[in-house]
């Protein structure tokens, strides 16, 4: 999942450092995951952390570098996931909840838009190598570099719009 808490989520968005993301300020990226044999990890990825006082992530295997200035396991975060069926087609649904305050202390109000989209990434059945990834917003497709990879671009992105209380 990826997100933008950002006020003004596509102002002046400039490739930083030698990754090339366009990253800023409230943009972060969430991994859900079932590990074999293991509980489920919610990871996030807060991109640019002003303040400090976290672990920070350098990624580079082959090509250009990701810069995370904060990445760890979402704290209060919880996931499930279960087998379903839909028509003829067997796949599972994913439960998630992320608290807000994760977020710097973003307070979600109705009516907000913010920055977002949703990729799931498909691995081999053994689950060791990632083989494709589809987008809900955007074009699908599968890097093999690492670095690449954990970049970020928020202006392909689609919207999230809060409703409710």
């Amino acid at each position: 999942m990826f997100i933008s808490v950002n006020d003004k989520p596509l102002d002046a968005r400039q490739p930083r450092g030698e990754g090339m993301d366009t990253a800023k300020d409230g943009d972060y990226r969430v991994l859900m995951t079932l590990l074999r044999n293991a509980m489920p990890v919610v990871f996030g990825y807060d991109f640019v952390h002003p303040g400090g006082g976290c672990q920070p992530m350098d990624v580079k295997v082959s090509g250009p570098r990701a810069l995370i200035d904060c990445a760890g396991v979402v704290p209060g975060a919880e996931m499930a996931a279960a087998d379903a069926t839909i028509g003829e087609t067997a796949g599972f649904i994913v439960e998630a909840k992320l608290p807000w305050k994760y977020f710097r202390g973003y307070r979600p109000k109705p009516g907000a838009r913010l920055l977002f989209n949703l990729a799931v990434n498909f691995s081999n059945g053994a689950g060791t190598a990632n083989i494709g990834k589809a987008y809900w917003n955007g074009p699908s497709h599968m890097c093999t570099d690492l670095g690449i990879e954990s970049q970020i671009h928020p202006e392909g992105w689609g919207w999230l719009e809060l409703t409710g209380k």
